[in-house]
């Protein structure tokens, strides 16, 4: 998936190959990681970490030829879930100034910014019971 990814964002995914499996091996055993599949082919990741914080980072990436279809903001929905079964309090994030298409899917799930500079905006999600409980219901049945 992540050799479909032309251009980084802040650094991730890390251009040369060598680099990207040393980050996805650390995301790995320093986080925990959901992805999206199609055909046995993965189209989407998101990794939350460090497992074991009460405020961890993530972040996430949907294959290019993907993007445009909710599969982020499904993935997204699936973090929030998972992160609450794992005792998190909040999740924070780094996105690029220019992702103004993320920014609002963040805000839309109820992400709020904390910190703006330059290159990048830090964003924070207090993990509520209604948050939480709205997420766990089919697509279909969410506001």
């Amino acid at each position: 998936m992540y050799d479909a990814i032309e251009s980084s964002t802040m650094g991730l995914p890390p251009e040369h190959r060598d680099d990207r499996e040393r980050w996805i091996n650390r995301l790995a055993s320093d986080g925990w990681n959901l992805i999206a599949t199609v055909d046995d082919e993965v189209i989407g990741h998101v990794a939350v970490v460090p497992a074991d914080a009460a405020d961890p980072e993530f972040v996430i990436f949907v294959r290019p030829d993907f993007r445009n279809r909710g599969i982020g903001s499904e993935l997204l929905e699936h973090v929030v879930a998972h992160a609450d079964d794992r005792d998190h309090n909040e999740l924070n994030l780094n996105v690029s100034t220019d992702r103004t298409r993320a920014i609002a899917v963040y805000e839309k799930i109820g992400f709020s910014v904390t910190n703006v500079n330059r290159i990048d905006i830090e964003m924070r999600l207090q993990l509520e019971e209604s948050l939480v409980t709205a997420v766990r219901r089919p697509p279909a049945a969410r506001d």
